[in-house]
């Protein structure tokens, strides 16, 4: 009898274990995915885990997204200037462009690189400084709120998270 009863106890914690690990398996692939969709103007949009971009009613006209998280946008057309906004950014693309934004509405901080095209970024909040920051191929503009501060830095293709690179292919 006690042999039965401990194979049913390892047979349960087995389930358990399985049934754990799925479920951090689960979670693990959710955080870390990568979902590419294709807007109504032709945008190509790589979303990383659980970010989430929300077209304006009747978009394509207007031609503006919201973007919680991060994502990778390839804007191919520019017969209208595009705008990107975060609760922090908001940016103008009036030329085909590729452009990482990491916008996380939890976090004080947020940022847009420009692989390739250019485009115009400013704060998307009030603020005494609202110089906007015009920015090229391998530049990047990064905005704190909590210190209300723009700066614009140059980087590197190698400095991009590596899902980057995997949704390009």
């Amino acid at each position: 009898m006690k042999d039965q009863q401990r194979h049913w106890t390892v047979l349960v914690i087995g389930i358990a274990a399985v049934a754990i690990a799925a479920c951090v398996a689960y979670r693990y692939l959710a955080e870390h995915r990568v979902r590419q969709i294709t807007l109504q103007d032709g945008t190509v949009v790589a979303l990383y885990g659980r970010s989430v971009i929300t077209p304006a009613p009747g978009f394509p006209r207007p031609r503006t997204v919201r973007v919680d998280g991060e994502a990778l946008f390839t804007v191919a057309s520019a017969h209208e200037p595009m705008m990107v906004t975060s609760r922090l950014l908001r940016l103008t693309v009036g030329v085909p462009s590729r452009f990482l934004v990491m916008a996380d509405a939890t976090q004080s901080g947020e940022q847009v690189q420009v692989i390739r095209g250019a485009l115009t970024a400013e704060k998307n909040y009030i603020s005494p400084y609202k110089e906007p920051d015009h920015l090229r191929e391998g530049e990047m503009s990064m905005v704190n709120i909590s210190i209300d501060l723009m700066e614009k830095e140059h980087f590197t293709a190698g400095e991009l998270p590596r899902w980057v690179s995997a949704a390009s292919n």
